[in-house]
C-alpha cells in the first residue's frame, strides 16, 4: 500500500550543454513487514558535442531498514537477523567519445562512500558497526571499452576493461577482499540486414576476483591460519550467438 514517486528538472544553458536535479522515493518489499525505504537525491550536468558526449552526477542514496537473515555461525540451525540504514553518496562519470567514423571509446565509472548506521543484529543495537562499509560493496568501479567500427555498417570489434574496487566480506569489516580487473575482447558482425553473429571472450587472461567470504561465519569474518573461504568470478569464457531477423 506504499507509492514511489519521483520529480526532477532539467535546464539546457545551451543546446550543447544542461544541468538537472532529481529526487526520488521509493522502497523495497523485501518479503517483510516493514519495506526497506529508498531515497534518492541527484544533481548533474550533461556535455553534447561533435563525437563527445559526457554527464557527470553527484548522488546520496539512503536505504531504511535493511534487513536480511543469516546463518548463526554458533548454531547454523538458528538463523540470525541483520537490520540497518545504508547511506552512500558519491559521483558517476559516463563518457562517450568518437573522434573518427572507425573508433570511438566509452568510460564509465562510479566512487561512492557507503556506510552503515543504526544497526541492529539479532534485536540487538550493535553501535561499533555505525560507520562501516556495507558487506560485498565496491567504493570504485570502472568500465573502459575502446571500439573499432567496420565500415559500410559491418559492425564493430571491441575491447573492455572493468575494474572493481576491494570490498568486504563482512559488515563488521573484518575481512577485506581486494579489487581487480577483468579484460573481455568481442565482435558484432552485421553478416547481412537480417544476419547478426556475435563472439566475446570474457576474463581473457584468467584474473581471479574474490566477490564474497564465507557467509557462514557471520557479521564478521576472519582468516583462519592465513585462509579464508570465498566466492570467486569465472575463469576464462567463450560465447557467441546467431540472430535471424525475419
Amino acid at each position: 500500500n506504499r507509492t514511489a514517486w519521483t520529480v526532477g528538472a532539467n535546464y539546457m544553458i545551451t543546446d550543447g550543454f544542461a544541468v538537472y536535479g532529481r529526487y526520488a522515493k521509493g522502497f523495497q518489499t523485501n518479503n517483510t513487514d516493514t519495506p526497506t525505504g529508498v531515497v534518492l537525491y541527484e544533481a548533474g550536468a550533461r556535455y553534447h558535442a561533435e563525437g563527445l558526449t559526457a554527464q557527470a552526477t553527484l548522488f546520496q542514496t539512503n536505504f531504511n531498514n535493511q534487513f536480511y537473515n543469516f546463518i548463526d555461525p554458533i548454531n547454523p540451525a538458528v538463523q540470525g537477523s541483520f537490520q540497518g540504514d545504508l547511506r552512500t553518496k558519491g559521483v558517476e562519470v559516463d563518457f562517450n567519445y568518437r573522434p573518427t567514423e572507425i573508433f570511438g571509446i566509452d568510460v564509465v565509472g562510479v566512487y561512492q562512500d557507503p556506510n552503515l548506521r543504526d544497526i541492529f543484529i539479532n534485536n540487538v543495537a550493535t553501535p561499533s558497526f555505525d560507520g562501516n562499509r556495507p558487506e560485498r560493496t565496491p567504493k570504485t568501479l570502472v568500465t573502459v571499452t575502446p571500439s573499432i567500427y567496420l565500415p559500410n555498417e559491418l559492425g564493430e570489434i571491441y575491447g573492455r576493461y572493468k575494474r572493481v574496487g576491494n570490498i568486504f566480506a563482512d559488515a563488521g569489516n573484518g575481512l577485506a577482499l581486494p579489487g581487480y580487473g577483468v579484460t573481455s575482447l568481442g565482435a558484432i558482425l552485421n553478416v547481412s540486414e537480417r544476419v547478426q553473429v556475435t563472439f566475446n571472450a570474457d576474463n581473457v587472461f584468467g584474473v581471479t576476483g574474490v566477490t564474497e567470504g564465507n557467509p557462514r561465519q557471520g557479521q564478521t569474518q576472519s582468516l583462519s591460519s592465513g585462509l579464508f573461504y570465498g566466492r570467486g568470478i569465472v575463469g576464462t569464457t567463450y560465447y557467441g550467438s546467431v540472430t535471424l531477423r525475419f
